[in-house]
Formats: C-alpha cells, sequence, structure tokens
C-alpha cells in the first residue's frame, strides 16, 4: 500500500514538472520558434490568438467559421517575448478584390505594415498581359518590351504608364517649370492628430513655423514630433514636450512653435512627419514653399471658410460659414467625424458623400484625375490613397500609381509587383504572409494584427476557416551569446 502510494505521488510531480517545463517552454521559448494557431469552432478568446473585432465587422463564429463583414477587422497575439518575424497562415474564402493583412508598427499615425493575401487584379492580369518573375517579385507588361525585371528597372519607362503593388520605386521626381517664390504662405486652418505631407525645394531654403495647442481631452502626455525625410531618409528632427497637463481637464493651452528650417538643400520632393495625438491641434502653419500636399489623410479641426488673398495667402474665416474646398487625386474618397454638430453633405462634382453618423466611416469611388471636395463644416476627417491641398496649385505627389480597390489599367502598360497569391485547396483559398515585427508596436505583451478586405458585407464576407502565425526570433542560446560578447 505504501509503495502505491509513493509511486502515486511520484507521478503526481512528474506531471506537474511536465506541466511546469511546458509553461517555461511557452513563455521562454528557448529555440527561438514557436506557432500559434485559432479555429472558429468557439467564439471565446484563445489565450494567445484573441478574437476578431469589432464586432459590427464580424459575425459570430458559426460551423467553425467566422465572417468579416467590414473593410477592417483586428486581433491581437500575445506572446511571451518579442520576436523578429512572423508567417500568417490564412485559410479562407472570399470573391473580395483585394485582401490584405498586416500588423501596427506606429500607433500615433495607426501605420500597419501591410502585406497582400490576395489580389484578383493582379491575378486576372496574369493570364492576359505578359510575365516575368523574380522571387517574390513580377513584372506584368501589356506588350512586351522588357526581358528581365532587371532590364526594366534599368530602363524604366514613363512612370505614368507604370503601376505598383507591394513595392517601391525609388525614382527622382522633379518639377521643370517650378521657381521658387519669396511670399511667404500662412494656412491659418486647424488640424487635429498627426498628419504627413509633400512640399518641394529648388533655390531656396526650407522653412516651416508650426504654432500648436492642447486640447486636453486625454489623460497621456502629448508631446510632438516633426521628422523632415528626403528619399526616406531622416534628416531633421524636432521635439516639443508635452505642456505638463496630463490629465483630461480639457484646459487649452497656450500657443507654442516650432521651427523647421534647414538650408542648402538639393532640389526633389520633401517628407514631412508631425506626430502628435489627437489632443494636438496645429492652429497654424508658414511656409514660403508653394507646394504643401497632406498625405492620405487630413483631420480638419475648425475651418470654415476659406479664401486667397492676392498675395496667394490662404486663410480660413470662422465667422463667415462659408463652404471650402479641398483638392484631391484619391480616387477612394472616404470621411467621418465624432462630432454630431459636423454631419453634413460632402459634394464632389456631381456626386455627393453623405456623412450621416458619428464614429462610422463613408466613402465613394471617384473617376477624375483630380477633385475639387467642398465641405460645409469642420471637424472631419478625409482620407483616400491620394493627396489633399487646399489649393490646386500647392498639389504634389510624387507617389507612384498604386494597385488599390478603385484600380483601373487605362493608360497603364505596366505593374511591377511584389506578389505570390493564395494557393486553392478543397473550394479553400490558402495565403502564407510573411510579416517583419522588427520595430513593430507592442503592448502588455501583444501585437496588434489587421485584416482588410475591399468591398465586403454579409453577402461578400472574408470567411476564414483559421489563422496559424508561426513567430521565429533569437534562441535563448543567441540571446546568452549576445550578453557575452557585450561584456567583452
Amino acid at each position: 500500500m505504501e509503495i502505491n502510494i509513493r509511486k502515486f505521488r511520484i507521478i503526481l510531480w512528474l506531471i506537474l514538472a511536465c506541466f511546469l517545463i511546458f509553461f517555461l517552454w511557452q513563455g521562454i521559448v528557448p529555440i527561438g520558434k514557436i506557432t500559434y494557431s485559432r479555429d472558429f469552432n468557439q467564439e471565446s478568446d484563445s489565450y494567445f490568438l484573441k478574437k476578431l473585432t469589432p464586432k459590427e465587422r464580424v459575425m459570430t463564429p458559426e460551423n467553425g467559421t467566422q465572417k468579416i463583414i467590414g473593410e477592417l477587422a483586428y486581433f491581437f497575439l500575445y506572446t511571451p517575448r518579442t520576436f523578429d518575424k512572423a508567417k500568417m497562415i490564412l485559410k479562407y474564402r472570399s470573391d473580395s478584390p483585394i485582401i490584405e493583412t498586416g500588423v501596427l508598427m506606429d500607433k500615433k499615425f495607426w501605420n500597419y505594415n501591410l502585406r497582400p493575401v490576395e489580389n484578383k487584379f493582379i491575378d486576372k492580369l496574369m493570364n492576359e498581359w505578359d510575365s516575368v518573375r523574380k522571387d517574390n517579385l513580377i513584372l506584368l507588361q501589356r506588350e512586351q518590351k522588357y526581358e528581365s525585371i532587371d532590364k526594366f528597372l534599368e530602363n524604366p519607362p514613363d512612370l505614368n504608364r507604370v503601376a505598383l503593388y507591394n513595392y517601391e520605386l525609388n525614382q527622382d521626381f522633379l518639377l521643370a517649370d517650378y521657381a521658387s517664390s519669396s511670399e511667404k504662405n500662412v494656412l491659418n486652418f486647424s488640424i487635429r492628430g498627426n498628419y504627413r505631407f509633400y512640399t518641394y525645394i529648388k533655390d531656396e531654403d526650407l522653412d516651416f513655423v508650426f504654432k500648436f495647442f492642447d486640447i486636453n481631452k486625454t489623460k497621456e502626455a502629448d508631446p510632438v514630433d516633426v521628422s523632415l525625410y528626403y528619399n526616406n531618409e531622416l534628416i531633421d528632427n524636432l521635439h516639443l514636450e508635452d505642456d505638463g497637463i496630463e490629465i483630461d481637464t480639457g484646459e487649452i493651452t497656450e500657443d507654442r512653435i516650432l521651427e523647421l528650417k534647414s538650408v542648402g538643400l538639393p532640389e526633389g520632393v520633401y517628407k514631412v512627419e508631425v506626430k502628435a495625438s489627437d489632443d494636438i491641434v496645429t492652429e497654424k502653419i508658414e511656409t514660403h514653399q508653394k507646394k504643401l500636399a497632406f498625405m492620405n489623410k487630413i483631420w480638419i479641426y475648425k475651418a470654415v471658410s476659406a479664401t486667397t488673398n492676392a498675395d496667394h495667402t490662404n486663410k480660413f474665416n470662422e465667422s463667415e460659414g462659408e463652404n471650402f474646398s479641398v483638392f484631391t487625386d484619391a480616387k477612394d474618397l472616404r470621411a467621418q467625424t465624432t462630432n454630431p454638430s459636423s454631419i453634413q453633405k460632402i459634394k464632389i462634382g456631381e456626386k455627393t458623400l453623405d456623412v450621416k453618423e458619428t464614429y462610422k466611416q463613408f466613402g465613394v469611388l471617384l473617376e477624375d484625375r483630380e477633385s475639387e471636395v467642398v465641405i460645409e463644416k469642420s471637424d472631419i476627417l478625409i482620407a483616400g490613397n491620394g493627396v489633399f491641398s487646399f489649393s490646386k496649385e500647392a498639389m504634389i505627389n510624387p507617389s507612384i500609381k498604386k494597385i488599390d480597390s478603385s484600380f483601373s489599367s487605362e493608360g497603364i502598360d505596366y505593374i511591377l509587383a511584389d506578389y505570390t497569391g493564395p494557393k486553392e485547396s478543397d473550394g479553400w483559398k490558402i495565403a502564407e504572409i510573411e510579416i517583419g515585427l522588427k520595430g513593430a508596436y507592442r503592448e502588455d505583451g501583444e501585437y496588434s494584427f489587421m485584416m482588410a478586405g475591399a468591398d465586403l458585407s454579409e453577402d461578400k464576407p472574408i470567411e476564414l476557416d483559421s489563422i496559424e502565425v508561426e513567430l521565429e526570433g533569437r534562441s535563448l542560446w543567441g540571446k546568452v551569446k549576445d550578453v557575452i560578447s557585450n561584456k567583452k
């Protein structure tokens, strides 16, 4: 009897030891590789791969699958440590023309490192146009002119005839008829939160003065960073500390100023990035530069009407109550507001974008190369895959045409894409997506992932059967070697 009790205790200790080893293995991941997976046989979270949100864009799991019915859906992945890269394996069905997924890199800019899952535009043209492949990079030609991708990159055609997908083509962008000006442009509209814009320099100094104030509606600190880039390389950075109020008092602070100035710059396009929370409002921008076009989005906070003086100074006068215009080359215009008094109908030529609810994004597809967007009320966020400017003369967009949900191949003879596409198996599609995690945003041990699809609805969803994420990073021995090397 005593021997049996001793054996039973030994078995219990062995079971406990196995559990401890398992949880230590899961926590340390000593070989640097681990896989987490999720099917949809239950609605509740798994410990590592959380459920998809928000609930209005995903349906309750049914019959082992879950449907995404809204443009963007999110899920968190808890990991006990950081990793360098991930391979996501999706098993799904969908008629969406473009599906992408990615990981959050920058929380303030809500910037995701997006990777392609499926692009039906490219899949279709691969069967109709000439194609040349080099690893994951593919060149599609309406008529064959280039024998290889290297030949194309060495001597590219007119870039107006080129479209890109998941690839950046670094080419000089110069304006033949541009001339600098000594006149100062004052943009008196107020912009809330973060933004980025293009500007252009030729035989002149770069000169921007930003005036900020803090509306203190959140409890976090609100520093501001202004960065200047040339050819995607950081060349200058300014920092403004928080105003000292880190509670949600609603108190509006006094104006504070940052001056971004640089001399002797070569001719070309420059990118300015203002990184700030939604508590920060840019009350005014002063510059001698003639070109200023905001990238992808702008939250117009206080502007109500716009006039242009004879000296080309753009001013917004809140007392006049007139409509004001924004110009864009985006084809997928979207708008939303958090302010009930800013619900409105936005006019774009013969089209109307009806922003009829708060906290909901509304969109419209545009055909014109450039469109005038007439806005009735301020405190509105407008967005799209293009640029936004407050005059036609200030418009500039050095980006080569991208393949998005509004893509048309009219006028395009070449497509260069980093894309492989999914495989098919038993009526399902299987996509394997490599995602870099170095520098990815991680909070409370969680990475934030996004899935995006075009033209999604209950009738045209992304139906997921499973998600699997293979993670890879440094092994425990690799970390030990790094510690030893640093001590030497």
